[in-house]
């Protein structure tokens, strides 16, 4: 069904056909296939105004339900829209609204374009403020946008005083907070310029100065991690401070780990509950021993903040991998599985899969080498082809060495592989396994062992080894 509502602002007594009417009439019509009328626009909103005084309802031949329900059974006392001027005593607004079937063909005018864009530019009232203060605070102070302060605004629209913000700002300055870093913590916690500067805000900075935060360190971290300066000082900072530094083996002189941990995710400090409940599964179900739980608070702290079941769906995922709990390769597992997605997981594992290695090889690879499976698909596939196609070794070799394919290919694995194709023409090493082999090397031990050995022929040895960077430098 579709509906129709008009609103004539008119009088019986006017006799004037629309659209040239005396005052604003406004139409939304929805037409039907059995009406037949000229007005400009079925679906459209239509608004015309002149000067004329006399207005009445259109003798257009309209379907009778429409001429029936065009006849008001009483008069409507109705507010009319500022623009709209009535003139005489006999004027009045009607709204009527009917039903009607659903038209069969849709109702096209070549004015519809014309009334959509008066439709579509219709302004839409400004949302106003939950919290003026805050709202007009933000504003004049940081220069925030609109937008930015009237969310922030509406997010804590319970702070109704602006007599504390000033204080917190001087406070803020006289610990070398820049204005910039000031407007960044603010704009990650509004809340603390309300919050009770003595009492609550001082004690909590006091607080990380006494874990060696001094001088320009100490803004630095606070303005990033603002959300800390929000949570209670002896509920939630303090305790998992405490666990923190245990598990990091931390102290006063050196707290290096600990605020590494904590600025790649300072959340980790905002629930004592979830630290401890995944720090003591880590540990008591998992068998994971301290130092590899503390590499893993300083590498992906976030992971201790998760709720317990993705946590168990993670140690879960290393199992079916082939890890065991008694494995001191399972947090490394751990580590990998919760920087990539399955998607991406099955992604890698269909790369593999694709030059012939089966399943439990490619398990087997991510058991030896988990960080594999961060590794680009781009520089897999590019390890892949060079040393199975390139340097024509068999998957075998690739499965027991899978570390291989983690070595920077321009600057470590395609010169050295250079270098033994050299000797090999000279018949100083064999082929196989070898290149493999020399690829584990440091630096100045490949160049002793394999260039500077032998000296007749150090300077093409040098040349093969180094011209990746003589064609940069040519660049």
């Amino acid at each position: 069904m579709s509906r129709t509502r008009i609103l004539w602002a008119g009088s019986a007594h006017c006799h004037t056909s629309l659209p040239s009417c005396g005052h604003l009439v406004r139409i939304l019509w929805a037409g039907s296939a059995h009406c037949h009328t000229s007005l400009p626009s079925c679906g459209h909103l239509v608004q015309s105004c002149s000067k004329i005084k006399n207005v009445s309802l259109p003798t257009h031949p309209l379907h009778p339900t429409l001429c029936r329900r065009l006849t008001p059974r009483k008069p409507l006392s109705t507010a009319l829209p500022p623009n709209t001027h009535v003139i005489g005593k006999s004027m009045f607004s009607l709204l009527v609204r009917f039903s009607h079937s659903k038209p069969t063909r849709p109702i096209s005018s070549p004015f519809s374009p014309f009334f959509q864009n008066l439709h579509t530019t219709s302004s839409t009232p400004t949302p106003s403020p939950k919290n003026p203060i805050l709202f007009n605070y933000l504003i004049d102070t940081f220069s925030f946008p609109y937008s930015k302060a009237l969310k922030l605004s509406n997010r804590y629209s319970y702070t109704k005083t602006s007599k504390n913000p000033p204080s917190v700002l001087l406070y803020l300055k006289s610990l070398q907070f820049s204005d910039a870093q000031i407007k960044y913590a603010v704009n990650s916690s509004p809340q603390i310029l309300f919050t009770a500067l003595e009492t609550i805000l001082m004690p909590k900075i006091c607080f990380f100065q006494s874990l060696g935060l001094s001088g320009s360190r100490l803004p630095d971290f606070l303005s990033k991690h603002s959300q800390l300066l929000t949570r209670s000082l002896h509920r939630t900072l303090v305790p998992c401070i405490d666990i923190m530094k245990k598990v990091l083996n931390s102290n006063v002189n050196d707290n290096h780990d600990l605020f590494l941990a904590l600025s790649r995710c300072s959340w980790i400090a905002t629930s004592t509950e979830r630290l401890s409940a995944n720090l003591t599964y880590f540990e008591k179900e998992c068998g994971i021993r301290r130092p590899q739980v503390a590499m893993l608070m300083k590498r992906q702290p976030r992971i201790f903040i998760f709720p317990e079941s993705h946590v168990k769906g993670l140690v879960a995922r290393a199992l079916e991998m082939g890890f065991s709990l008694d494995s001191r390769m399972l947090v490394h597992g751990i580590f990998t599985l919760n920087c990539i997605g399955v998607e991406t997981y099955n992604r890698k594992l269909k790369l593999l899969r694709s030059f012939g290695f089966s399943e439990d090889e490619c398990r087997e690879m991510f058991r030896k080498v988990p960080s594999l499976l961060r590794t680009s698909e781009a520089k897999l596939r590019f390890g892949l082809e060079f040393f199975l196609e390139t340097n024509n070794l068999k998957k075998s070799f690739m499965v027991q060495y899978a570390g291989s394919l983690m070595y920077s290919m321009e600057e470590r694995v395609v010169p050295r592989y250079r270098v033994l194709e050299v000797l090999k023409e000279k018949g100083f090493v064999e082929s196989g396994p070898s290149f493999l082999y020399a690829l584990r090397f440091r630096e100045e031990e490949f160049v002793e062992k394999f260039i500077s050995r032998f000296p007749d022929y150090a300077e093409e040895l040098l040349m093969a080894y180094k011209s990746h960077l003589v064609v940069a430098g040519n660049k």
